[in-house]
């Protein structure tokens, strides 16, 4: 029987843990008659390659009045759908620094 301290599982002969950092596996096995013997070996686990990126909002807008779900499987965005976005996106702030610069500032709305 096997067990992993701090955090992490073991199923059978094989322990994992996600956990980053130093983790003690211990190895127990029954001799009968009420005796045991363990051992400990020590587990490093390291931070690997990225296994999954999650994006928020799934929805994505590529080009304009087109919104379309993020597909990891679908064409890069553009060049050209990259600078549509960065101008919008200016349009936007210029526009509202445009109306906070007044003075008194303009109102919203």
């Amino acid at each position: 029987m096997f067990s992993v301290a701090p955090d992490g599982s073991c199923s059978g002969a094989i322990c994992t843990a996600t956990t980053v950092g130093d983790h003690t596996v211990t190895g127990t096995v029954d001799l009968g008659d009420g005796a045991t013997a363990s051992g400990t070996a020590v587990l490093h686990v390291l931070a690997g390659p990225l296994a999954s990126l999650k994006l928020r909002p799934e929805r994505l807008r590529r080009t304009r009045h087109t919104a379309q779900y993020f597909d990891p499987s679908a064409p890069p965005i553009t060049q050209t759908d990259a600078s549509w976005a960065v101008g919008k996106a200016t349009a936007a702030v210029s526009g509202v620094k445009a109306l906070l610069a007044g003075s008194p500032p303009e109102r919203f709305g």
